[in-house]
Order: structure tokens, then C-alpha cells, then sequence
């Protein structure tokens, strides 16, 4: 739920992200500059060299690190990214590897192990003729595969509104659906991980094979320029404020 939402954040409580820079969806000018849950106490603060994130600190409230990440690029496009702890030891490393379409192709995803970082897992991107991911494919540090997550259905405005995950034996474990409003995407980061939907979802209903269905809602609100400044997720009941620098 969360991670369809606040990748930053995602990292703040222990998953893993991959987000690349573009222009805010609301306002060119304006940046994020802060993301902070009221009930976690957790806070992550974003550095931008120019219009490019080149720094993302993970605080407490109170101001006490707890870790940060710095990012890397080429050509104007994310090449990876490592997480530190708060004392600078590097916890994790992610790479990027684009076809010459500059669509995202491959993964490599490195974690710490004792005195070393070695690859841990891989993932692989299939695409639409149109260009809309189609899938992608979570392998182990070789080749055996971990999980696919397939998105079949896209709305008019881009936004992906169905798909499936399949688990290492090719079985599909559970559908997923959303639905989004009318409000450009808040975040002027997205995952490189999953479609970059140009709106705002509102509802997330998961369908597993077995068990319960669920359906996760967000409220938003937002600021006179058209900036998400509070958002609500029913799943866990937290509010997520987002703080902006929209310059002169």
C-alpha cells in the first residue's frame, strides 16, 4: 500500500525503492523538500543539485538520522543509488541499465553482507508496443525467478488500472486494480519499479487467490498552486504532509 504511494517514506520504514527525477506534474518550479508521517516521527528531508536529487537524509522528527541515500546519473537519467546507515556505512546499492529508447531494462540490487556487497537480486522490464510496462520479473542473484508482476490495463490518461502478480512457480497469486482522480501526480519522484501513473490514485483493491479481498483508500488535500500538501491512507491510518520550495 504505502509503496504504491510514498517511495521516500518506503525506505524511512525499511522497503525498497527505486525512483528517478523529473519536473513536478503541479508546478515546474516547485520541488519537494520534505516528507513526514505524524505517526511514525519519521521524516526525510531531499538535497537537489539544480533540478536533480542528489540527496535524500531519513530523520526522526526530533532531527536524529537515521540513514541517507545518495543518487547517481547519466545522460540526465538515474544510473543508481546507494543507502547509508547514520554513520556512513553503505547498506545497499541499486544499478539501472536503459535499452536506446531509454526505457528501463534491467536491475542489478546489491545488499550488505558482512564486509562486502553482493548482488542479491535482479529484475528484468517487458514493455507495450505503446510503451506502458507490460511487466517485470524479480530473479535471485542468477537466474531462477523470484515473482512477476504483469500490468495488463491502462486508463486513457496513462494510469494503470489492473494487473497480476504470478509467485516463483508461475502461479498467480492475486490481482490488483486501482482507480485514480483527476490531479497530476503529487510526487516529483516515482518508482522506476511500476508504471509512472500521471494521476493520483484513489482507490488500491488487492484480490488474492485465497483469503480476503482489500481495498486500500487515499485522501488528498491540497495547496493553492496545486500541490498535494496532506494525504490520508486508510490501511494503516496514517497522514503524510509533503512540504514544497516552489522558489520566487
Amino acid at each position: 500500500m504505502k509503496k504504491y504511494m510514498l517511495p521516500i517514506i518506503g525506505l524511512i520504514i525499511g522497503l525498497t525503492t527505486m525512483i528517478s527525477c523529473k519536473k513536478s506534474a503541479t508546478s515546474s518550479a516547485c520541488k519537494i523538500i520534505r516528507i513526514y508521517y505524524t505517526d511514525s516521527a519519521s521524516r526525510a528531508d531531499f538535497t537537489y543539485d539544480g533540478n536533480t536529487l542528489s540527496r535524500v537524509d531519513y530523520r526522526l522528527k526530533s532531527g536524529e538520522s537515521e540513514g541517507y541515500s545518495l543518487y547517481h546519473y547519466t545522460s540526465g537519467k538515474l544510473s543508481g543509488y546507494e543507502d547509508y546507515d547514520s554513520t556512513g556505512v553503505t547498506l545497499r546499492k541499486t544499478e539501472y541499465i536503459y535499452d536506446s529508447n531509454g526505457r528501463l531494462v534491467n536491475e542489478n540490487y546489491y545488499v550488505k553482507s558482512g564486509s562486502s556487497l553482493p548482488l542479491s537480486a535482479h529484475y528484468g522490464y517487458e514493455y507495450y508496443s505503446n510503451g506502458n510496462l507490460q511487466k517485470f520479473t524479480r530473479y535471485d542473484n542468477g537466474s531462477t525467478v523470484l515473482e512477476t508482476h504483469t500490468y495488463t490495463d491502462y486508463d486513457a490518461n496513462g494510469n494503470n488500472i489492473k494487473g497480476y502478480d504470478n509467485n516463483s512457480l508461475g502461479v498467480t497469486v492475486d490481482t490488483f486494480f486501482f482507480t485514480y482522480d483527476n490531479h497530476p501526480n503529487f510526487l516529483s519522484l516515482f518508482f522506476l519499479q511500476g508504471p509512472a501513473n500521471p494521476n493520483n490514485p484513489l482507490t488500491h483493491t488487492y484480490k488474492p487467490t485465497v483469503g480476503a479481498v482489500f481495498t486500500d483508500t487515499y485522501i488528498y488535500r491540497y495547496d493553492s498552486k496545486g500541490n498535494v500538501i496532506f494525504q490520508h491512507e486508510a490501511a494503516d491510518g496514517e497522514d503524510a504532509y509533503i512540504d514544497y520550495d516552489c522558489g520566487q
